[in-house]
C-alpha cells in the first residue's frame, strides 16, 4: 500500500466512472474544483501545524483534493495546517492520477493576486475562484498593439482604469516560459516560486511580468462572472463548488477509526492513510453512479408500450447523489450470504427478541393459600 499503488488503483476507478452513461451528462472532466478537508493530528508530527480558527488549540493538517465535474477525486495533496495559498492547488493539479487535464479550476476563498492568475494561465488553466469581496476587485485594460492610443471599451470604459504594462511581459517572456516548463516537469514546486518573485518585500521583474500577465486572465474571469445576459459561467462554477460538501461528509463517515484523527507521525504514513481514504470515497462514488445510471436509464413502462429513454435524457439528477451514504453500512462486515447463513441469522434474531420480552411474574405463595 504505497502512493504509487493508490494512484494506479484510483486511475482505474476514474476511467470506469467515465464509462457510466449518466456521468457524461454531468460534464466532460474539464472543470475541476479544489477544497480542503481538515484532520486533527494528536501526535507529535513535523507535518502538522496549529490552526486556532478551525482546530482550536490542536494541531492538524489539510487534505487538498481535486474533484472534477464527473464527481471523482482526480488528485490530492497533504499540506500542514490549514493554508490558504492557491499555489498548493496548482501542485495538486499538476500531479493528478488520471483523466483529462482540467481547463477551468475553481475554488472558494482563494488568493486573488495577479501573480497566481499568471502562473495558472501560463500552464493552460483558467483559474476561477469565488471572491467574497467582488466589489473591491480591479479591472485592467491594455493598449492596442502597434498604436499609442488606448482602446475604446464602450460601457466598460468607466471601470477599466488600470493599464497593463505589456513591455514587461514581452521582456520576461522567455523566463516565464522556462518557469512554466520547470513546473510541468516537477523540477520546482509552485509554492516555492513566491520566494523567486519577491525580494525584500518587493516583486522582482519576473514577478511583475507574471502579475501583469495574470491580470489579463483575472479581468476576463471577472467579466464572465458579472455578465448580465449569460449567467452560464457563474452557475457552472457555483454548481461545481457544491460538490465538495457531500464528499467531505462521506469521507468523515468512512474515516471513523481513531475518532477521525490521523495518528501517523511521518508524512509518508499520513499520505498513505489519506490516499486510502480517497480511494474508498471514489469507490463509493463509482458504485452509486453506476446503479443510479441503471435506475435512471431503465425502460419506462407505459400503458401502450415500453419506452427506453435514449441516452438517459433525465440529466436533472443531482450530482450530490453520487455521495449518498444512507444505504452504506460503514460499521458492518460485507460477506457473501447463502441461505443457511440467512436462516441462522434469523434464528439468532428470533431468540434475541424472545429473551428481550419481559417474563410474567411468578408468585411464590402456595396455591392453596392463594385460593383462600
Amino acid at each position: 500500500m504505497r502512493a504509487e499503488t493508490h494512484a494506479a488503483a484510483n486511475a482505474i476507478l476514474i476511467e470506469a466512472q467515465r464509462g457510466v452513461p449518466i456521468v457524461a451528462l454531468w460534464g466532460g472532466g474539464l472543470l475541476a474544483s479544489v477544497d480542503g478537508l481538515r484532520f486533527v493530528v494528536p501526535v507529535q508530527a513535523i507535518n502538522a501545524a496549529p490552526s486556532p480558527k478551525h482546530l482550536g488549540y490542536k494541531r492538524g493538517l489539510t487534505l487538498l483534493n481535486a474533484v472534477d465535474d464527473q464527481v471523482m477525486g482526480i488528485g490530492q495533496m497533504v499540506v500542514p495546517g490549514t493554508p490558504r495559498d492557491s499555489l498548493y492547488i496548482l501542485d495538486t493539479l499538476i500531479n493528478i492520477d488520471a483523466g483529462p487535464q482540467p481547463e477551468v479550476v475553481t475554488t472558494d476563498q482563494a488568493s486573488d493576486s495577479g501573480t497566481v492568475f499568471g502562473i495558472f494561465s501560463m500552464l493552460g488553466y483558467r483559474f476561477a475562484p469565488r471572491f467574497a469581496d467582488l466589489g473591491d476587485q480591479r479591472f485592467w485594460r491594455s493598449e492596442v498593439p502597434g498604436s499609442d492610443a488606448s482602446g475604446d471599451y464602450g460601457p466598460l470604459e468607466a471601470i477599466a482604469r488600470n493599464k497593463i504594462n505589456r513591455q514587461k511581459i514581452h521582456t520576461q517572456w522567455s523566463d516565464m516560459a522556462r518557469v512554466a516548463g520547470s513546473l510541468v516537469t516537477n523540477q520546482v514546486r509552485a509554492y516555492d516560486l513566491l520566494r523567486m518573485f519577491a525580494r525584500n518585500g518587493r516583486p522582482t521583474p519576473l514577478g511583475q511580468a507574471f502579475a501583469g500577465y495574470g491580470r489579463i486572465d483575472k479581468t476576463l474571469h471577472l467579466l464572465s462572472i458579472l455578465d448580465p445576459i449569460d449567467d452560464t459561467y457563474r452557475r457552472k462554477l457555483n454548481k461545481q463548488l457544491t460538490v465538495h460538501e457531500p464528499r467531505h461528509r462521506l469521507a468523515r463517515k468512512i474515516c471513523h477509526g481513531s475518532s477521525g484523527q490521523i495518528r501517523k507521525a511521518y508524512r509518508e504514513g499520513q499520505e498513505d492513510q489519506l490516499a486510502a481514504l480517497g480511494l474508498a470515497v471514489n469507490a463509493v462514488a463509482l458504485w452509486n453512479s453506476k446503479y443510479l445510471s441503471a435506475a435512471v436509464c431503465a425502460p419506462t413502462v407505459s400503458r401502450s408500450r415500453t419506452k427506453t429513454p435514449p441516452g438517459c435524457p433525465r440529466s436533472a439528477t443531482p450530482i450530490s447523489t453520487s455521495w449518498a451514504l444512507f444505504h452504506l453500512l460503514l460499521h458492518a462486515c460485507y460477506t457473501g450470504l447463502d441461505q443457511s447463513h440467512l436462516r441462522r441469522r434469523r434464528r439468532i434474531s428470533t431468540r434475541a427478541s424472545e429473551l428481550a420480552e419481559p417474563r410474567p411474574h411468578r408468585s411464590r405463595t402456595h396455591p392453596e393459600t392463594s385460593q383462600v
